[in-house]
């Protein structure tokens, strides 16, 4: 037996101090740089003041804070705060030269106009009115998207994913379980009221809220693991979770009308849930037997291909634009036009395309070999079956025109050709023939 003394240390982290003369001064100067966007379009000089302030007080805050911190080699909470601060002011200072810029134009395009409206003709007047109007048009519509007061459900939405999204690192990095928990459910009851409250709908900000608060808990937690595992599921995650944001962002920007608490697509089939439960359950069963087959170096190349994916998927929704919608259309609008521009030059059905390959790179993200191959095989029959019958429709809406596009661009998705009529006939014709 040998003697020795044994002593116990208790820390407790006080973050009062920085919450009061970091977090708080600091938010306060993102929101007062959003007064540039609310400010007219000639008042340049106060749009580019504003923001640069507030841009440059950040910077002094930030070398305040960091004097009174130690150096060390890795990064901090109080890092990733100020990265974030500084990014919404940069990003509304970014826009108020762009709308500057648009405004520039558009005064030089007219000034140029009246000076030498003998020498131009008719046709070059009318040319130069027009790009006059047009620059000046994309500026007031560049200030109206940024406003707060513009789409407000929308705008909600977003304010609600991001605020619950930094509520949820900053709370684990620096609060007890117990009061990040209080805070999330505080912020989830005020979502829910206040989007019922402020012309949205509550189930829209609700949404909202939990998949930020998920997203701000796995990027917390993906940097405060050393463990490779639970990196790889955190990543999975925070993928999942911007798809299901940006299917509602982008319905929201793309076709406006059809956007409903359901364009999350988190209330998209049970099968979807249960393929989805299927995943993680193989990837904790798989962890725990066979760690050794979890590479973060494939989970990577999964993550690239999840983005390419995701960006084919979103590049098909601003092409179509309201002819993207989430579910088939049994009839045809007087504004549907047939979309062969752009992505859809290159795939018929780039949406479906870029959802297939972000379902089965999620397994590639998750190192799942055994799901990898299912998800492949089960979205083949569903895209194989949806695309049958959208070309169905689409022939019957466009006849001709849809029958010589299918003939000169790819389905998208290999070993499927579509639905091909016997010969081809005019929209009227169709039309008999799928009633008969």
């Amino acid at each position: 037996n040998y003697s020795c003394l044994e002593a116990r240390f208790y820390m407790r982290r006080d973050v009062g101090y920085h919450i009061a003369n970091t977090y708080v001064p600091t938010t306060i100067c993102v929101v007062f740089s959003w007064i540039s966007v609310w400010l007219p379009e000639e008042f340049v000089e106060g749009r580019i003041f504003v923001s640069l302030t507030v841009f440059l007080t950040l910077s002094a805050e930030n070398n305040s804070a960091k004097e009174e911190l130690p150096k060390v080699s890795y990064v901090k909470a109080i890092d990733i705060w100020f990265g974030f601060t500084s990014t919404f002011v940069f990003v509304t200072m970014l826009q108020a030269l762009t709308v500057i810029s648009f405004e520039h134009q558009s005064k030089l395009m007219r000034e140029k106009a009246e000076k030498q409206m003998d020498q131009y003709s008719k046709l070059h007047m009318t040319k130069a009115f027009l790009l006059h109007r047009y620059y000046h048009k994309q500026a007031r519509n560049l200030d109206t998207f940024c406003k707060l007061i513009h789409d407000v459900e929308l705008k909600l939405c977003c304010l609600w994913f991001l605020s619950s999204t930094i509520c949820s690192i900053v709370g684990l990095i620096f609060l007890p379980f117990q009061w990040i928990l209080s805070l999330l459910v505080v912020e989830f009851i005020a979502s829910y009221m206040l989007g019922s409250t402020r012309g949205s709908r509550p189930l829209c900000t609700l949404q909202a809220t939990v998949l930020g608060a998920v997203l701000g808990l796995t990027v917390a937690s993906s940097f405060s693991t050393d463990y490779e595992p639970l990196q790889i599921f955190c990543r999975y995650v925070s993928l999942f979770v911007i798809f299901h944001f940006s299917e509602y962002f982008f319905t929201a920007i793309s076709n406006r009308r059809s956007l409903q608490p359901d364009s999350f697509l988190l209330n998209h089939s049970t099968a979807y849930w249960v393929a989805a439960i299927t995943s993680w359950v193989e990837f904790w069963v798989e962890t725990y037997f066979f760690p050794s087959i979890k590479c973060s170096s494939i989970s990577s190349v999964g993550v690239f291909l999840v983005l390419v994916g995701e960006c084919l998927r979103k590049l098909a929704m601003l092409h179509a634009g309201s002819g993207f919608t989430h579910r088939l259309a049994q009839t045809k609008r007087p504004d549907h036009r047939l979309t062969t521009t752009g992505v859809y030059a290159l795939i018929r059905h780039p949406g479906y395309s870029g959802w297939f390959l972000w379902s089965v790179s999620t397994q590639l993200v998750l190192c799942n070999p055994i799901c990898i191959f299912a998800y492949a095989y089960v979205s083949w029959l569903f895209f194989e079956e949806r695309i049958l019958d959208e070309e169905k429709d689409l022939l019957r809406f466009f006849g001709q025109q849809y029958a010589d596009y299918q003939r000169k661009v790819w389905v998208g998705l290999p070993f499927i050709k579509g639905y091909r009529s016997s010969e081809p006939r005019s929209p009227a014709q169709m039309r008999l023939n799928f009633d008969d």
